[in-house]
């Protein structure tokens, strides 16, 4: 893969959130999009921070998501999960906890802006208490269209405090 990275926006968590939109992040210009995230943080307990997209009109899309991973945990055995037909990439931030404890990623999405389906993978981090876990994931989204950008969510009821997500286009 090319690693010449040509930065387009960051966003910065600041306040408690269950949901950040990075839009107008992903155009035409490039076919393969990073995302880093990292320092994302909880003020309680563990959150799951999944990844959306956001269509050509702004809408947040909430079906269609296909997407396995490979948990890797020192402290257990590893373990697999598959889904199909999602209501987003689970995980693909990580599993956010109390500071100092957080997580961090970087994933790949590929072919956003054009109108056929949505490709992905990454690799995240997170510590819980004395645990480091990582996981490993490849996704689908299964629309054929146009997406703009991608929101950061929470689904576990445990609100985000902290934390930075950068989108780099990738030559």
């Amino acid at each position: 893969m090319a690693t010449n990275l040509q930065f387009i926006n960051s966003f910065e968590i600041t306040s408690s959130v269950s949901t950040l939109n990075c839009d107008n992040v992903f155009t035409d210009k490039y076919d393969v999009y990073q995302i880093v995230a990292y320092d994302l943080e909880t003020a309680g307990s563990t959150a799951y921070a999944n990844l959306r997209l956001i269509d050509s009109s702004g809408n947040v899309e909430a079906l269609g998501y296909d997407f396995a991973y490979l948990s890797m945990k020192p402290e257990a055995s590893f373990g697999e999960v598959r889904v199909v037909s999602g209501t987003f990439w689970q995980e693909f931030f990580g599993n956010p906890d109390l500071a100092p404890q957080g997580s961090g990623t970087v994933g790949y999405i590929f072919n956003p802006f054009g109108s056929s389906f949505t490709f992905c993978k990454w690799q995240s981090f997170h510590s819980q208490g004395s645990v480091n876990r990582i996981y490993k994931a490849i996704g689908v989204h299964k629309f054929a269209e146009s997406m703009r950008g991608f929101q950061l969510q929470e689904s576990l009821g445990n609100n985000i405090t902290a934390g930075k997500i950068s989108v780099y286009g990738v030559k």
